[in-house]
């Protein structure tokens, strides 16, 4: 059974500056516990201190008092208007006639004070989830300009779409008494190359990232077709891959890709000869956000 005591408490408060000023220290008496109000100074959210709590009972040494609850030990959070300690106090003394208390607040951790490393990884996340890509890109030989678009994340995709004039080889063979010449017969013509990709992001350091891009390109050849006298020119629709990189420097994007395309089976089918050139370039610079 508790021993009932009448506690005649002497006060004298006293602070410690230990990274962070304690002040403004309320003591009250509550039947056989007391309560001790007080305050860090200048703490913020994010900062953890290790706060103890010290007395000296009835004139004696100062000693931490163990039987206490509420703001005290290692994880004192910062932020607070002010702090409450629960002292039980017949669970340490049996009677008290006078205490003098002193807390004691070190600041344990800083996470508002980030180290290099911490930094960086809350860049690099920054960055890494900028994840739509918008731009123009332009293919060679042509040259045939266009629009790319993108949703590159650890995985994506990505589509470009481009329009301009046939371009030819130069050694195109001449066919003699034909009716119209290659010239006139590309004057109203054009392709529109349209190449799908899947996206990997390989690269994601800080404010650099690159993606690995594969798929393949939707586009139209022109051939020359044997025998034929009228209009010896043919436009055929082949596919062929593509592949190639993109390269994100902070808001800024820029993509290199390379098609190649196999006119094999129109040549092998009806011995057409592909004078459009078989591979090509395409060159893309945007923004990602």
């Amino acid at each position: 059974m508790r021993k009932q005591t009448f506690f005649i408490i002497f006060l004298g408060l006293t602070t410690l500056l230990q990274a962070q000023k304690v002040d403004s220290i309320k003591v009250e008496q509550t039947g056989d516990f007391i309560k001790i109000g007080y305050q860090i100074l200048d703490s913020k959210p994010g900062e953890v201190y290790r706060v103890r709590v010290l007395c000296s009972i009835n004139g004696g040494l100062n000693t931490e008092i163990r039987s206490v609850s509420g703001d005290t030990g290692d994880n004192v959070q910062g932020g607070k208007s002010e702090y409450f300690v629960i002292w039980d106090v017949l669970k340490d003394v049996d009677q008290l006639t006078s205490a003098e208390f002193i807390i004691r607040a070190e600041l344990k951790k800083d996470n508002n004070a980030l180290p290099p490393s911490a930094k960086n990884i809350e860049i690099t996340n920054r960055w890494s989830k900028k994840w739509i890509h918008i731009g123009s890109a332009i293919e060679v030989p042509g040259p045939k300009p266009g629009l790319m678009i993108g949703v590159m994340g650890s995985f994506g995709a990505a589509m470009i779409v481009q329009y301009g004039k046939y371009a030819t080889d130069k050694d195109v063979p001449i066919q003699i008494g034909v009716n119209i010449t290659l010239e006139e017969y590309l004057e109203d013509k054009a392709v529109v190359p349209t190449t799908f990709l899947l996206t990997k992001r390989v690269v994601n350091y800080n404010t650099f990232q690159m993606h690995a891009m594969a798929g393949f390109q939707r586009t139209r050849l022109l051939f020359l077709v044997p025998d034929a006298m009228d209009t010896p020119y043919q436009q055929e629709k082949l596919f062929g891959p593509a592949v190639g990189l993109t390269f994100d420097i902070n808001m800024v994007s820029v993509t290199l890709i390379g098609t190649h395309i196999d006119p094999g089976p129109v040549e092998k089918e009806d011995d057409w000869m592909a004078i459009s050139p078989l591979s090509y370039i395409s060159l893309g610079i945007g923004i990602r956000f």
